[in-house]
């Protein structure tokens, strides 16, 4: 997934780049970390988005056991209209359920419309209630469990049909467990270890500053997370990170032609090495070695016998 990301910070940095001591701020030509700053008096490392309230109906579309908080949600229905039919008695409580929580109902008589009602007053022709069909009068069940999957349902019934109507559900499935929404990555400021669906609210201390070891750790973590969680996709740069998480320079020697060269370094810290041999009246005498270890001693406030293993063995005849 590509993404395009807001870079709020722009550090441009300008500096000696062959100072053993350019992380120590006492140092000559130290350049300082990127600031520590946070996007937004909101984004802190604490923000969090408002819980998303989800379609708590089973007929609505999108409706699940895996995206709920506690508030209900809007539904899309299906029903039929016709009423003639016993079908249409769902569209009652659908159209209860949008009024108070949104959504909408779509019509579709061909397919949902199926039970034409009997002409006889006394049997039951609703198809919301559990004994359609049956000569009686109709009566309806659901959860009556606040905070569970289907009160929602069960309060609409109770307000169409009157309490006296509506029994109690003792079918397990009928009363599912609301799961917490919240910030599922360990990784992040404001992980909820408690959390079941993730909210996109997760919050992460960023590093842009490639000097340090916490910007490749920073990027991989950021990506990972919104690309693992393609309902967060909107997110940019500024809404998933609460400040610097600089801590750690890279650093290492970073002179080409040393032993222990690192390109993956990038502050230079005065641990470069070399092998060779620097007296010309030796046949193991390396010119090419000769300015660079010189240079790089009085740099760094050493001498050549401190980085320097020599070589020379048998002198020029």
């Amino acid at each position: 997934m590509k993404l395009t990301y807001l870079i709020v910070t722009l550090v441009t940095l300008i500096g000696c780049t062959n100072n053993a001591n350019l992380y120590d701020p006492a140092a000559a030509g130290y350049i300082p970390p990127e600031p520590t700053t946070t996007i937004a008096p909101a984004n802190t490392c604490e923000y969090a988005v408002a819980p998303k309230p989800y379609c708590q109906h089973a007929d609505g579309n999108g409706y699940g056991t895996d995206n709920y908080v506690a508030a209900p949600g809007a539904c899309d229905f299906t029903a039929c209209g016709d009423s003639d039919y016993a079908e249409s008695d769902q569209k009652r409580v659908y159209d209860a359920y949008n009024a108070q929580y949104g959504g909408k109902v779509i019509l579709d008589n061909d397919a949902l419309c199926l039970t034409k009602k009997n002409a006889y007053n006394g049997e039951c022709n609703d198809a919301n209630a559990y004994n359609v069909g049956k000569a009686e009068k109709c009566y309806y069940k659901g959860c009556n469990q606040p905070g569970k999957l289907g009160y929602a349902h069960y309060q609409i019934l109770v307000q169409l049909y009157g309490v006296e109507n509506v029994e109690v559900d003792t079918d397990p499935l009928a009363c599912g467990d609301l799961v917490k929404a919240g910030c599922t990555n360990p990784s992040a400021e404001n992980y909820d270890a408690t959390a079941v669906v993730e909210d996109c609210s997760c919050r992460f201390k960023s590093c842009t500053d490639d000097r340090y070891i916490e910007y490749d750790q920073y990027n991989t973590v950021v990506n990972g997370y919104v690309n693992g969680n393609p309902q967060c996709a909107s997110n940019t740069i500024e809404v998933v990170t609460c400040g610097s998480n600089c801590q750690t320079l890279n650093v290492g020697c970073t002179t080409v032609g040393a032993d222990n060269y690192n390109p993956a370094a990038k502050v230079e810290n005065g641990s470069c090495t070399f092998t060779g041999c620097l007296d010309e009246y030796w046949n193991e005498y390396t010119p090419e070695l000769n300015p660079l270890v010189i240079d790089y001693a009085a740099a760094h406030g050493l001498t050549v016998d401190d980085i320097l293993t020599k070589t020379c063995k048998t002198h020029t005849p």
